[in-house]
C-alpha cells in the first residue's frame, strides 16, 4: 500500500501560509513520519494461506491486504523462477488482528 505523499504534503503546506524552503524540508520529514505512524496505528495484521505458502501483511483493509498478499506471493514465485497460478492465488484468511502499540 504505497501512497504518494507529495500532493498530500503540498496541499497541507499551502494551507499553512509559510514560505521558507528550509522550513519546508523539515516540515516534510515530520509530515511523512506522522502520516506513516497514523497509517500504522490503523493497520491490522492479516495472515493468508495459499496452498503450502503462508504470507503475513500489514494493511488497513481486507481488500488492501489481499492485494499486498498477492504481490508478496508473486514476488516469492518470481524468486523461485515459477509463475503464479493461472487461476490466481487461492487466498484463505488464517488470522486477522489489530496491531498494538507496545510502548
Amino acid at each position: 500500500m504505497h501512497v504518494e505523499l507529495d500532493p498530500v504534503f503540498e496541499k497541507w503546506w499551502k494551507s499553512q501560509g509559510v514560505i521558507n524552503d528550509r522550513d519546508k524540508s523539515k516540515a516534510r520529514v515530520a509530515f511523512v513520519a506522522a502520516y506513516k505512524l497514523a497509517l500504522k496505528q490503523k493497520a491490522k495484521t492479516y495472515n493468508f494461506q495459499a496452498g503450502r505458502w503462508t504470507v503475513t501483511v500489514l494493511a488497513t483493509s481486507m481488500k488492501d491486504a489481499k492485494i499486498l498478499a498477492t504481490a508478496k506471493l508473486n514476488e516469492r514465485a518470481e524468486k523461485l523462477l515459477a509463475k503464479p497460478p493461472a487461476g490466481g492465488w487461492g487466498l484463505r484468511l488464517v488470522a486477522e488482528k489489530a496491531e498494538e502499540n507496545l510502548r
